[in-house]
């Protein structure tokens, strides 16, 4: 595909979704594209903000891209019209999401290419099933039921360096973690192919900061045969982390406590 032919706005591109939410285009990217899949998604209509998602290493990351007139303001780099923009796309763009301090002298991040646009309309047979016969298993139920049995999986990920106590030997030691679906697994490092520990989190009940002595951007997660001590890497990551997994609790089969 010629991504630098003329086009109109950007609602015109064919990999533009729409105002889709966060969820849908992370089902979207995470069930069905690869990694180096991303899509273009509405964010802020009135404040003229798009996001474009994109799949990378088993999770999916978002990046504002803001409007103004014919300018475009992606990563940094400033547009002076959709074109210019479309060939930075067409290049396949390398971007380095922000830079995570491990130590006062290293630094590492999550790397991510934006290599195949997905496609907001992909054309299939409109083939239907004919329905034979039908039945129930309950009888007297009511849209109020059918509202409490709502069901989804929480697919917003995150990952980073936490530093965690261990189990057994209370020591610390800093791991690479990565929250997707309703897992939240640690590895090694960065590069490490499987993980060392899954928590599942369906089976947490709580999520919370927590002052550990000697330790800054402390917080707890709650299991049933283990409460889980981690540190953040600054107060930002503290509230991101105990954010996204506060989220994830509330809509996992236990009760969420958040303090």
């Amino acid at each position: 595909m010629n991504y630098t032919r003329s086009r109109s706005s950007l609602l015109d591109l064919p990999w533009f979704h729409g105002n889709i939410t966060r969820h849908l285009a992370e089902v979207l990217l995470m069930s069905n594209g690869v990694e180096g899949s991303f899509l273009l998604r509405e964010c802020e209509p009135r404040d003229k903000i798009f996001c474009i998602s994109a799949r990378g290493k088993g999770l999916v990351k978002h990046f504002k891209l803001v409007r103004n007139g014919k300018l475009l303001m992606f990563g940094g780099i400033r547009f002076e019209d959709l074109r210019s923009f479309l060939q930075q796309i067409a290049n396949q763009p390398i971007i380095r999401c922000k830079a995570l301090r491990t130590t006062s002298s290293y630094e590492r991040a999550v790397v991510v290419t934006l290599r195949y646009p997905y496609p907001a309309k992909v054309k299939e047979p409109e083939n239907y099933d004919d329905i034979r016969f039908q039945s129930q298993l309950f009888a007297g139920a009511t849209d109020k039921n059918l509202a409490a049995k709502t069901k989804f999986t929480p697919v917003a990920s995150k990952s980073g360096f936490l530093t965690k106590q261990g189990g057994f030997v209370k020591t610390w030691k800093l791991r690479w973690f990565t929250c997707t679906r309703n897992n939240l697994s640690y590895f090694e490092n960065m590069d490490s192919a499987n993980p060392i520990h899954t928590i599942d989190l369906k089976e947490c009940s709580g999520c919370y900061e927590k002052k550990i002595p000697g330790r800054n951007h402390g917080f707890i997660l709650e299991e049933p045969s283990r409460t889980w001590l981690f540190c953040a890497e600054s107060s930002e990551e503290l509230r991101e982390w105990v954010e996204i997994l506060t989220w994830k609790l509330a809509y996992s089969s236990r009760s969420c406590r958040c303090r």
